[in-house]
């Protein structure tokens, strides 16, 4: 079995535009793209058994593609997505796209969406492809074609990238970046190890 191997950065990620890893180690080689995180708000300070500690919110934010395919209507629009590991499903507000994508009769289900306010909404399930674009020419991104939910009403500024597309990829946090991999695609061939 192989030890972590670590990813070398080629890459820079630009805003909300992702940067590219690559590593090269036997089972394990490729690229991913990286999202570096960003500070949310003032630090707060908190005493913790009599010692002041800092309290920091942070968030990694990226752009993604979104391609309606529920309908006959051609829409593609880039939005920019909050990476939510507790969010099970991911989430594209009716008010970050076109008002002609996503038409109301072409959902395949209406769900009510609890969120972090308390508030219910309720949000229309449309099939979509969210793609995250490489920022290399000839190196593929990463592509997912699934159902997502488009409330018509959010208070948040992002999308919400859930635990419905995170579970397809491999996710790999540090200090200063969350980094993306695809999925292996296959067993290691006999003998490595």
């Amino acid at each position: 079995m192989h030890g972590p191997v670590p990813a070398r950065l080629t890459s820079y990620p630009q805003g909300c535009k992702p940067g590219l890893s690559t590593v090269a180690a036997p089972c394990a080689s490729g690229h991913g793209f990286c999202v570096k995180y960003r500070r949310v708000g003032q630090v707060k300070y908190q005493s913790v058994r009599g010692t002041r500690q800092a309290i920091e919110n942070w968030e990694a934010v990226v752009e993604l593609l979104v391609q309606d395919i529920s309908s006959d209507v051609a829409y593609c629009r880039w939005v920019t997505f909050l990476l939510d590991t507790g969010s099970d499903m991911t989430i594209v507000p009716r008010t970050f796209v076109h008002d002609n994508a996503f038409p109301f009769e072409k959902r395949v289900g209406l769900v009510p969406l609890l969120g972090l306010t308390g508030r219910v909404v309720t949000a229309g399930v449309f099939e979509a492809c969210l793609s995250l674009v490489s920022p290399r020419r000839g190196t593929p991104g990463l592509t997912f074609r699934m159902p997502i939910l488009v409330p018509e009403e959010w208070y948040g500024k992002h999308a919400v990238l859930g635990l419905d597309v995170l579970r397809q990829i491999h996710i790999v946090s540090d200090r200063e970046f969350v980094s993306l991999w695809p999925q292996a695609c296959g067993e290691c061939p006999s003998g490595s190890k």
